[in-house]
C-alpha cells in the first residue's frame, strides 16, 4: 500500500470520526428534547394528547434510526471484511477437531479391546486351573471313598500275605491305572481356537507334574491305609483331611479386577470428553416426550437449570437438562427420550 493512499485513507477516517461524532451529539440532542416534557396521563380527558405525544415520539425514534444508519451502514461492508479472517479458521478447526476426535476415538476403542483380549485370557487361564483342581478333587473322593470300601473288606477276608495282596489289587483296579484328566473346551469370542488351546495347553504344562503325581500318592495312601486297616481313626482321619483338601481346591479365588490399560490420560494429550444429548426430530411428538420427561424427572433435572423466567422455559431447554443428568447418571432412561454419546475435545 502507497504513501499516497495510507494519508488519503487517513483523512477519510478523519472525517468519518468528525461526522460520527456530530451525529451523535445532534442525535442525542433531538432524543432528549423529546422526552423532557412528557406527561403520564391520570384523566381519560389527558389520553387524546398523551396518544399524540406518544404517536411523535415513535416518529422521532424512526427519525434517529435513519440518521443512526446512515452512519452504521457505512459499516456494514467493514465489519464483513473482518469477519472474513474467522471464517476463514472456522471450517479448518471444525476439520481438524473431528479429525482428533476420530483418532482419539478409534484409539480408545483399540485400548478397550487389548484390555478385553487381556481380561479374556486371564479367564481362560483360572478357568484351567479351577477345571483341573476340580477333576483332581473329584478323583481323590472317588478313590478314597474306594479305599475305605476296601478297608471295610479286608476285615471280612483272611489275608495271609498283605503286601502280596495289595500287588494284587493294584494290578485290579483300573481306577489307580486310569486316572487322566482331559483337556477342557472353552468358547472365545475374542480369540481363536489355537489361541485358546494354546492358553489350555500352557497351563497344563504348568500343573503336569501335579496330575502325574497323583497315582504314585494315591498307591501310598492305598498301601497305608491297608496296611493299618485295623485302626478306624487312620481311615477316618484320611478321608476328613481330603474332604477339607478337597473343598480348598473347589474354593478357586478368579481375579475379577479389570486389566489396567495405558489410558491416554497418563501422557500430555488429554482424553476426550464424552457427553450425552438427547436425539430426536424436532417435531411436535418429540417436544411433547421431551417436556413430559422433564417434569416427571424434576426433582434431577432442577438442578441443571437456571430459570428466571419459567413462562419463558423452552423445550430445548428441557432436552439440555435432561442430557446433563444423562451424563452424570447412566442408567438415567426416561420414557420415550433418545439419546447419543457425543465426543469433544
Amino acid at each position: 500500500m502507497s504513501e499516497q493512499i495510507i494519508i488519503a485513507k487517513k483523512q477519510e477516517w478523519s472525517k468519518m470520526a468528525v461526522t460520527v461524532y456530530n451525529t451523535e451529539v445532534q442525535l442525542n440532542l433531538v432524543a432528549q428534547n423529546a422526552i423532557k416534557d412528557i406527561t403520564h396521563p391520570i384523566t381519560f380527558k389527558e389520553i387524546e394528547f398523551s396518544e399524540n405525544k406518544l404517536k411523535e415520539l415513535k416518529k422521532i425514534k424512526k427519525d434517529i434510526e435513519v440518521e443512526r444508519k446512515k452512519i452504521t451502514s457505512n459499516f456494514d461492508e467493514l465489519h464483513s471484511r473482518l469477519m472474513e479472517p474467522e471464517k476463514l479458521l472456522e471450517q479448518p478447526i471444525n476439520n481438524l477437531t473431528a479429525a482428533i476426535i476420530k483418532v482419539k476415538t478409534e484409539y480408545e476403542l483399540h485400548l478397550k479391546k487389548q484390555a478385553d483380549i487381556s481380561n479374556e485370557k486371564k479367564k481362560i487361564e483360572e478357568f484351567v486351573k479351577s477345571y483341573i483342581n476340580q477333576h483332581i478333587a473329584e478323583k481323590k473322593t472317588k478313590i478314597f471313598y474306594y479305599i475305605k470300601s476296601e478297608v471295610e473288606l479286608l476285615s471280612t477276608l483272611k489275608i495271609n500275605d498283605i503286601n502280596e495282596y495289595i500287588t494284587k489289587r493294584k494290578q485290579e483296579l483300573d481306577i489307580f491305572n486310569y486316572i487322566t484328566i482331559n483337556k477342557p473346551t472353552y468358547k472365545s469370542l475374542l480369540l481363536t481356537n489355537d489361541e485358546v488351546n494354546g492358553i489350555i495347553n500352557e497351563q497344563y504344562a504348568d500343573q503336569h507334574e501335579i496330575i502325574n503325581m497323583l497315582p504314585s500318592y494315591l498307591y501310598l495312601e492305598f498301601e497305608k491305609a491297608i496296611i493299618n486297616k485295623n485302626d478306624a481313626s487312620v481311615v477316618n482321619n484320611l478321608e476328613k483331611i481330603e474332604q477339607e483338601r478337597i473343598k480348598n481346591d473347589l474354593i478357586i479365588q478368579l481375579d475379577t479386577n479389570a486389566i489396567n490399560i495405558d489410558s491416554i490420560s497418563n501422557s500430555n494429550i488429554k482424553e476426550l470428553k464424552k457427553h450425552f444429548e438427547v436425539d430426536m426430530p424436532e417435531n411436535l411428538a418429540s417436544a411433547t416426550f421431551i417436556m413430559a420427561a422433564f417434569f416427571n424427572n424434576i426433582n434431577v433435572c432442577k438442578s441443571k437449570l437456571s430459570v428466571e423466567k419459567w413462562f419463558s422455559f423452552s423445550v430445548k431447554q428441557a432436552a439440555g437438562a435432561l442430557s446433563k443428568v444423562k451424563t452424570d447418571d447412566n442408567y438415567f432412561t426416561p420414557q420415550n427420550v433418545v439419546f447419543k454419546e457425543v465426543s469433544k475435545l
